[in-house]
């Protein structure tokens, strides 16, 4: 271990996601990796909407609500990919629920099981944040 580290802990590196009505089952710590494996299983089957997030140039983001309504079905993509206090509502999650109830993704038999255990926690959080008013990503 390198002196400057030796006896330090280095936090995860990942987002925190946080129902906006507080909640005792409203937080979802989730690595790099765990949430690139969510983006890509729901990527695939319709539920994140593949849209950028709304600039005004090419450094600083626009300052508009963070519970800006997009028009393509399910999640804003971008509200999974950086942790910048992105709203993410009960419509997106209601429509990316319906999309993966569609592709037959509510199951993890598919997956390896570790990847299983984590998709059913990531599953079980959406049930919550949608009757909570949505996420946070932090």
């Amino acid at each position: 271990v390198c002196g400057a580290l030796r006896g330090r802990h280095l936090p995860l590196m990942g987002y925190t996601l946080t129902t906006v009505e507080p909640r005792s089952d409203g937080s979802l710590l989730v690595s790099v990796w765990q949430m690139s494996v969510i983006r890509d299983r729901m990527l695939a089957c319709g539920a994140l909407a593949p849209i950028n997030p709304p600039y005004d140039g090419p450094i600083a983001p626009k300052r508009c609500p963070r519970a800006r309504k997009h028009p393509e079905p399910g999640i804003a993509s971008y509200k999974l990919v950086s942790r910048d206090r992105w709203h993410v509502l009960p419509d997106e999650i209601g429509e990316a629920t319906e999309a993966l109830h569609r592709a037959n993704l509510e199951t993890h038999e598919d997956l390896p099981p570790h990847r299983a255990a984590m998709w059913k926690v990531w599953l079980d959080f959406l049930a919550v944040a949608w009757k909570a008013g949505g996420f946070i990503v932090a």
